[in-house]
């Protein structure tokens, strides 16, 4: 508003002489000057020229209005995609937890497993040992049955009491 351009004030200021010019015609009692008829015509190109600037004040005014308009529209998107934005953000977080608590659970499972594996191993390696030995006493009882009763029973009496080892 404090600027105005040059189209502007040659409005104003020939709305301003029309006025005064009006009053002057009014203090002269209604005698009509003999240049009157060619300012009319200048007035008309004037009131032409005012119509002008006010239209092109209303559509500044309606594009103002618009552009408004589309920032408050542009504002709300910008808020909504920013929350959505953040809750993206959350969600993000959270299944990054739990990847790396699943992660860490896994290598639990994967120690207990070695463990376990161990464990099997070992006790697959202690019932072989067992069977050869029950293996080694069933075919040494069978040779000591084969070679007689009688000497049977000195043979548990010389080993020092049926094997007890």
């Amino acid at each position: 508003k404090g600027w105005k351009g040059r189209a502007e004030t040659i409005v104003l200021l020939r709305s301003k002489c029309q006025k005064l010019e009006g009053e002057l015609e009014a203090a002269r009692g209604g005698r009509k000057d003999p240049t009157r008829a060619a300012r009319e015509k200048t007035r008309d190109v004037d009131r032409l020229a005012k119509q002008d600037l006010a239209e092109m004040e209303e559509a500044r005014r309606a594009a103002t209005e618009q552009l408004t308009a589309d920032y408050q529209a542009l504002a709300e998107a910008h808020q909504h995609t920013a929350t959505k934005l953040e809750a993206q953000k959350a969600r993000t977080r959270v299944l990054e937890n739990e990847g790396a608590r699943t992660k860490n659970q896994m290598k639990v499972l994967l120690g207990k497993a070695e463990t376990d594996d161990e464990l099997v191993e070992a006790l697959r390696g202690e019932l072989k040992l067992l069977r050869a030995e029950l293996r080694d006493t069933k075919q040494r009882l069978e040779k000591e049955m084969r070679g007689g009763q009688g000497t049977h029973n000195a043979a548990f009496g010389s080993s020092g009491g049926g094997g007890g080892g």
